[in-house]
């Protein structure tokens, strides 16, 4: 597992490296023109729930005494795996200021591939909420193309349940559950398509190995502006979690399509 995790560690670093060079490029080429654009002096806001229609992958445990449970419930599987979910964005702009809110809880079940002689086969639920807190600075601003340099907080709660049956042993479960917050760091940018068209893209990492943990994210996808008030929004995204604290372990990514509306008040 430390080899498989040292080599996603390698690969974010070259996906940060190459997204952090998109976007000084980005700079580079509008930040020029960024300053005749006026800015707004009035709070605007914009609120976005959100499907995520993600797989689940990865490793989670509940205790040193109880074997872990590998998870792979592919997109297919999401709405069979999918118990319940609510996810939703909060953008709140000043001028260059920006204030970004992410909430998102999942509750999804997946049975193990694989079983023991003694516990027998398993069936895992893992209840995940996490919320990324962030405030910024609009570093560029221009009719070609906005970023954003973010910094904040996302928060961790998951319980994980496993119920093992079928095997020597009698049926039993154990449950575990942990709360935790990471650091994080992101880029966020727009660039505008015209005829309301606009191309999105927003990158994140944290934990920084602080008790072990990493987690980071990227979303990259397009929108449309259906109104003056209303955006919709179409791309992928791929989040990844790392984190073990006294037999609890969450280690797992999910990836795929979201959709999204945006009301803009």
């Amino acid at each position: 597992m430390k080899a498989q995790f040292s080599r996603r560690l390698v690969g974010v670093a070259h996906l940060a490296c190459a997204f952090c060079l998109a976007a000084a490029t980005l700079f580079t080429t509008t930040s020029a023109r960024g300053d005749d654009v006026p800015s707004s002096d009035k709070w605007m806001f914009q609120l976005t729930p959100y499907l995520w229609l993600a797989s689940l992958s990865g490793t989670v445990g509940v205790s040193q005494n109880l074997p872990t449970m590998s998870l792979d419930a592919s997109f297919g599987d999401i709405f069979q795996n999918l118990d319940a979910g609510i996810m939703a964005v909060g953008t709140a702009r000043k001028g260059r200021f920006v204030a970004l809110t992410d909430i998102s809880y999942v509750s999804l079940s997946a049975d193990s591939d694989g079983s023991t002689a003694l516990l027998g086969s398993a069936h895992a639920n893992a209840k995940s909420f996490n919320s990324t807190i962030e405030g910024g600075y609009q570093v560029v601003q221009s009719p070609h193309a906005n970023v954003d340099l973010l910094g904040g907080l996302r928060v961790f709660s998951v319980s994980n349940t496993i119920d093992f049956s079928g095997g020597i042993l009698s049926a039993r479960s154990a449950e575990s559950s942990d709360t935790w917050v990471d650091p994080v760091i992101g880029v966020n940018a727009n660039a505008p398509l015209g005829s309301g068209f606009s191309l999105n893209g927003y990158f994140d990492f944290g934990g920084f190995g602080i008790d072990g943990d990493w987690t980071w994210q990227i979303y990259a996808g397009g929108a449309y502006d259906i109104s003056d008030m209303i955006r919709a929004y179409a791309g992928y995204r791929y989040l990844d979690v790392h984190h073990e604290n006294d037999g609890f372990i969450y280690d797992v990514s999910q990836q795929g399509p979201m959709l999204g509306l945006g009301i803009r008040f």
